[in-house]
């Protein structure tokens, strides 16, 4: 019985030093597998609305707006964030201080997107938070199908969130992913920056998968 206990703990003991040092040691190579189960993508199809969650809409919007070009959706419904992140973000876009609602209408023009082709669903904290937004924006249009945009590490966490919301409505979405690992490496120069990101993510979604949101 004694001996049992023991090599449990050494065990768990073994595989807690692997999860910590592991990232240490090769960070690249875990991330990228962490990052491969965290991007659910699937085969995109033509659907009455695009769904872009608040958040990194620099390099969302424009994947999002090459999928209308591609005639797989005419509409985006969008979520913001609070104003002070928004307009940091924002910003560095548009070049000066607007509301949040007219900088991304600014960004989607310079696309050639319509006002008329856009909803705003309002603002936005937590991915919890646009997965409500969305899903009542579903339950209120119940043969409508919906693509959700959004970067590849965090695509199961917001299908996660549809899922808890409103488990009809997410049936009627999918999800495609607006960068891979490879992207999220270029867009940070490579750096540690990236792996932090992702493991970061697997953090998240373990709160969320608890219920802990």
């Amino acid at each position: 019985m004694r001996k049992g206990f023991v090599y449990g703990f050494l065990a768990a003991c073994l595989v807690w030093t692997a999860i910590l040092v592991t990232p240490l040691v090769m960070p690249k190579a875990v991330s990228r597998t962490i990052f491969s189960f965290l991007d659910v993508s699937q085969e995109p199809r033509r659907v009455d609305y695009l769904l872009v969650p608040s958040g990194s809409l620099f390099y969302r919007l424009p994947f999002a707006v090459g999928l209308m070009d591609r005639r797989l959706g005419d509409t985006l419904v969008l979520t913001v964030t609070e104003p002070p992140r928004w307009r940091r973000e924002m910003r560095d876009i548009a070049g000066e201080d607007l509301t949040e609602g007219s900088l991304v209408l600014k960004l989607l023009r310079s696309h050639g997107v319509s006002e008329t082709q856009v909803v705003f669903l309002g603002q936005s904290r937590s991915t919890w938070q646009d997965a409500r937004l969305f899903s009542d924006f579903l339950a209120a249009r119940p043969a409508a199908t919906a693509l959700a945009v959004s970067d590849g590490y965090h695509l199961r966490r917001i299908r996660l969130s549809m899922a808890r919301t409103n488990a009809a409505a997410e049936q009627r979405v999918l999800y495609i992913a607006s960068s891979t690992f490879d992207d999220l490496l270029r867009r940070d120069n490579e750096s540690s920056d990236a792996y932090q990101q992702v493991f970061k993510e697997s953090i998240k979604l373990i709160f969320y998968a608890l219920g802990r949101a």
